[in-house]
């Protein structure tokens, strides 16, 4: 069996729990900040929501990734400075 890719799993679970939502988060934003949020969730045809919970598990992906080459650097350095 072949691991798909973590992104893509990301966002099945998206999809997967739509109907499981049973949290509220309530923002206080600047007017400004509120007008490119909803301009830039209608440019992707998305709710507001769904552009908040696609954008950051997008840039959670992205930083996990980072953090894995980052530790895996760290990891070659350790073992080339034991040789």
């Amino acid at each position: 069996m072949t691991a798909r890719p973590r992104l893509e799993y990301d966002r099945e679970l998206l999809v997967a729990n739509k109907m499981n939502k049973t949290e509220t988060l309530n923002l206080r934003v600047a007017a400004e900040f509120k007008k490119r949020l909803t301009e830039k969730a209608a440019k992707e045809r998305r709710s507001i929501t769904n552009y908040l919970e696609v954008v950051l598990t997008d840039l959670w992906q992205e930083e996990d990734a980072g953090q894995s080459r980052s530790l895996g650097k760290k990891t070659r350095l350790k073992t080339e400075k034991q040789k």
